[in-house]
């Protein structure tokens, strides 16, 4: 017989209650970390002709220590103490140059970055995982202003994320008895390059944007050991291709400025022979009304469709906020009432099946608010 379970945590102790029985389990455990951080940046700004001239460099040194001491001995068997040392070295030039002629504005950005990044676990250095990376990152945009109601831009630059300390440890971390948390020692950095347009005439902004991520982090869920049902939730890395673009309008229609867009977001990734490409549509019809004897009211719809986020699927949601602003004394003292979720229908709500593993989670709380807000300006000054 299977009987549920609620796992309770306090810091760091897990108590694990199992319903339908008089079964109590306590997990202690501890955790203890330590970070250190050196960091500069020193750079020198000059006039080239009839542009701007950069060149610096930005340097620093980091040092993390994570310790995690199980107490329990039968959960120690597959979560043991651990302890995890990083080293990490970065030192990066940067250059850029700023042109403007006309209505034409360029700018040409370039950074190298060398990294230098040791990793030990329980003392013992983990050549795997050290590295030693090199990485040059270009960055370019133009800009046109055909007139004063219209422009366009187009931008490339590559950067690389890396992963933060957290998600490269070694670890395990208790999370209840069917699921331990764990990082990814192997995890690599991710390379991120992204192409953009942007158009906007009068009162219309369309905007279009390709990414490329090369070893981006995706957190799954799988198994954990053959011997027991238990999960692992922890990163791995992929390659996702993303494409978004949205269409907003924002016109002034006397006391009425309506703001509305649409827009959508979808990428393409697969993973352990799965495919996770399904788009989200985005929208929104925002207004102000700016109303006689200084009242401001607005109301905002947003929602967004169901579609994958990386690997997981994002139920869809909106909601309807509502509020009013009334101005006093020479707009010095301003009361203002909002209401936020008016319907209750801002839930949170995904889920997610890798491979033969699948997770649910949905959350109908009560996310309605009611917000009285009263603010009075001192000693305003005019502009001079």
């Amino acid at each position: 017989m299977v009987h549920s379970c609620i796992v309770v945590y306090n810091n760091n102790l897990t108590e694990v209650y199992y319903q339908n029985t008089n079964n109590q389990v306590i997990v202690s455990a501890f955790t203890h970390r330590q970070s250190t951080l050196y960091a500069g940046k020193l750079w020198l700004k000059m006039p080239i002709g009839t542009g701007k001239f950069i060149i610096g460099t930005e340097d620093s040194y980091t040092l993390d220590n994570q310790k995690y001491i199980m107490e329990n001995k039968e959960v120690s068997t597959y979560v043991p103490s651990s302890k995890n040392l990083n080293k990490q070295g970065s030192f990066a030039a940067f250059t850029s140059y700023d042109y403007k002629w006309s209505k034409i504005s360029i700018n040409i950005g370039l950074r190298w970055e060398y990294v230098h990044f040791d990793y030990f676990e329980n003392d013992v250095k983990n050549s795997e995982a050290s590295r030693r990376n090199n990485s040059l990152s270009p960055d370019i945009s133009l800009s046109y202003d055909m007139n004063d109601k219209t422009s366009m831009s187009l931008s490339f630059k590559k950067s690389i994320v890396r992963p933060d300390y957290t998600s490269i440890r070694s670890s395990l971390v208790y999370a209840g008895p069917y699921e331990v948390e764990g990082g990814n020692p192997l995890l690599k950095p991710s390379t991120v390059s992204d192409c953009s347009y942007l158009f906007s005439w009068k009162d219309l902004q369309f905007n279009l944007s390709y990414d490329y991520l090369k070893d981006t982090d995706i957190y799954i869920k799988e198994h954990f050991s053959n011997e027991q049902p238990i999960l692992i939730f922890h990163p791995k890395n992929a390659n996702m291709h993303g494409l978004s673009t949205s269409f907003s309008y924002s016109p002034t229609l006397g006391l009425w400025k309506p703001s509305t867009m649409i827009g959508i977001d979808k990428h393409w990734l697969s993973y352990n022979g799965q495919s996770f490409n399904k788009p989200i549509f985005n929208y929104s019809m925002k207004n102000i009304f700016t109303l006689p004897s200084d009242f401001v009211i607005t109301a905002d719809l947003t929602g967004s469709t169901e579609g994958n986020d990386r690997v997981t699927i994002m139920l869809p949601s909106w909601s309807v906020d509502l509020a009013i602003r009334k101005s006093f004394l020479n707009k010095k003292l301003q009361v203002n009432l909002s209401f936020m979720d008016l319907f209750k229908t801002r839930n949170e709500g995904w889920k997610m099946k890798v491979s033969d593993v699948m997770r649910n989670r949905i959350v109908n709380g009560d996310t309605r608010q009611f917000l009285l807000t009263v603010s009075y300006l001192f000693n305003s000054a005019q502009s001079k």
